[in-house]
């Protein structure tokens, strides 16, 4: 990829090379003080995602990113030089991504409200109460996201109606990145517009 900046973008572009060149310099040796600071360094989990996406092809060996400065302008510090991220390098990016995820995304209680759209059974003893995963379709920030919640008990019969009859399901808990995706722990499954619908009012 070769970038020639106007004037106007100049100073995003230098953002962009500082963040790339320190990326890669992360994926070599992590730094947690780095992450601490990552607005400092133009880093981003968005940004480390996009470079995940752009090299998920197995049959790319290498990422190659350079920059092309106007030379009307004093050389900038970072970005004179390629930026190779070699196959080593792309499988470290999810954990430079997983850590930067923390820092940004700290899990934090809310209530969702949206559709099971699959239940999948977990394995337990014959003497402890039902449990299942079950991916529910819910706007998350503004989103429509897929969340994993696990549900055990009444909350997974609860579950398994919401899943049959297409009713909403509202459950609050503790929502937080997982990998590339979504989790509410802690889950607390609002029974009422359930109950009300199956008829059972004790």
């Amino acid at each position: 990829m070769s970038v020639v900046p106007t004037a106007f973008s100049r100073a995003a572009m230098q953002t962009l090379a500082q963040a790339l060149e320190t990326t890669k310099e992360l994926t070599r040796s992590f730094d947690e003080a780095v992450i601490d600071s990552a607005a400092r360094y133009g880093l981003s989990a968005s940004l480390v995602e996009s470079l995940e996406d752009i090299a998920a092809p197995q049959s790319l060996r290498s990422l190659d990113l350079s920059f092309q400065w106007a030379v009307g302008e004093p050389a900038p510090s970072v970005g004179t030089r390629s930026i190779v991220l070699d196959r080593d390098a792309i499988n470290e990016l999810s954990h430079v991504r997983e850590r930067l995820v923390r820092r940004e995304e700290p899990p934090r209680r809310e209530t969702l409200i949206g559709s099971v759209r699959s239940l999948t059974r977990e394995d337990v003893a014959p003497d402890e109460p039902e449990s299942a995963t079950i991916v529910l379709v819910a706007d998350v920030r503004g989103k429509t996201r897929a969340v994993n919640v696990t549900v055990t008990g009444k909350d997974h019969d609860w579950a398994i109606m919401a899943y049959r009859s297409k009713l909403p399901f509202t459950v609050t808990g503790d929502l937080a990145r997982e990998g590339r995706g979504w989790r509410l722990s802690d889950p607390v499954v609002d029974e009422e517009f359930l109950r009300h619908h199956s008829g059972d009012q004790t």
